[in-house]
């Protein structure tokens, strides 16, 4: 049995990845009574609170420009008793080869897109995963098979699994949704009445923070429109010199609160999430806000959240423009009874289905059964 873990991010930013690898810390070391040992290729924000949960060993501070190599801290992992690793996104991919040579089981979780991935040119660190990790995990099928079209000759597909990651425990605002929604749109200055179109993430042009302001251009003017998150500056001047200059605060009616710790009172307050995402996997927001009985709006084939729209927890639209966006928001807003069917559906899906406490377990179930079998399997093969 795997008793000692270690976890590996590529940093400690406060996304949704990072999130992860802290949600999974807390959950392996409280419930489970794990040692884990975390090991991040970068700095961020969240290392306070990582460091707390268990001991960290940074390897640089930003992840294309380590200081330290991971071979190097092997021997501390070993004396911790790690005989299981979890690289926690593509870009600690990379490290499978060496984990797997060391002698750890060793398991890739992949968060990421096609497009991302060809981007920041990290195809190399996918394939590492492939190639030698005992187990590659996507959040979705839909992920996995966008991954497979992309990029068909990754090897070892019979070691891919699909699990979804889940969330823990449930929007401490469901059961006051209405204060929440009084609560944020005084906040905002905004009519008790006003619909309220909700978004959270990274403001750039991969999550459609362009597709966004378009589709605030676009709608009713009673509907407004809430970005939480950081905004990409270079990203937001493209969609600025697309518009003749325009400022993104010259449209009365978005409204931008910047990275907030806690999301929840916003998710509850919404009348819809909006998944503007040209690609996402399989995103937290989407379960956050469908946890808290808010129904989502996303773009079809985007990813893990719009096949989960289709189980009947919001509506997808077919064209990736914030025209056709607004079109479907401005028909969608004005049945409430429809909304509240798909919120309803779509908390019943998360409780019963999303659980993050089941994700973890099912994770370190994985890791002991590859413990189990050997301490080092035989060597990853090539071929599809």
């Amino acid at each position: 049995m795997s008793n000692n873990l270690c976890l590996i991010s590529h940093d400690l930013h406060p996304y949704g990845a990072q999130r992860l690898a802290l949600m999974l810390t807390r959950e392996w070391t409280l419930s489970h009574k794990r040692h884990v040992e975390l090991v991040s290729c970068g700095g961020g924000s969240l290392s306070p609170a990582a460091r707390r949960l268990a001991p960290v060993t940074a390897l640089g501070e930003h992840w294309r420009n380590e200081r330290r190599s991971l071979r190097n801290i092997m021997p501390q992992l070993k004396r911790a008793g790690v005989d299981a690793a979890f690289t926690n996104t593509v870009i600690a991919g990379k490290y499978c080869k060496d984990l797997r040579e060391a002698g750890f089981a060793t398991i890739a979780l992949i968060h990421e897109m096609p497009s991302l991935i060809a981007n920041e040119g990290l195809l190399p660190s996918l394939h590492a995963a492939h190639e030698n990790a005992h187990c590659v995990i996507y959040p979705h099928a839909a992920v996995a098979n966008a991954i497979g079209k992309a990029f068909p000759n990754l090897p070892n597909w019979d070691r891919v699994q699909i699990l979804p990651q889940g969330i823990a425990g449930v929007n401490a605002y469901r059961d006051s949704r209405a204060e929440a929604r009084d609560a944020v749109r005084k906040l905002l200055g905004i009519a008790a009445d006003a619909k309220l179109v909700l978004a959270i993430g990274t403001g750039d042009k991969r999550k459609g923070v362009d597709l966004f302001l378009d589709a605030a251009l676009a709608s009713d003017a009673h509907v407004h429109f809430l970005w939480v998150g950081p905004l990409n500056d270079g990203d937001i001047a493209d969609w600025s010199q697309h518009h003749g200059g325009r400022s993104i605060q010259s449209v009365a009616n978005t409204h931008w609160l910047g990275y907030q710790d806690s999301t929840a009172i916003f998710h509850a307050a919404a009348d819809a999430f909006v998944l503007c995402s040209r690609e996402d996997p399989f995103p937290f927001v989407v379960l956050e806000s469908l946890s808290a009985g808010v129904p989502v709006v996303a773009f079809a084939g985007s990813g893990g959240g719009a096949d989960l729209v289709l189980r009947g927890c919001g509506v997808n639209v077919s064209e990736v423009t914030g025209v056709a966006m607004a079109l479907t928001l401005n028909t969608y807003l004005a049945d409430d009874a429809l909304r509240a069917e798909h919120g309803s559906r779509g908390m019943a899906i998360v409780d019963s289905e999303y659980r993050f406490e089941s994700y973890a377990e099912k994770l370190l179930t994985l890791a002991d059964s590859i413990v189990d079998q050997s301490q080092r399997l035989p060597a990853a093969s090539a071929g599809r």
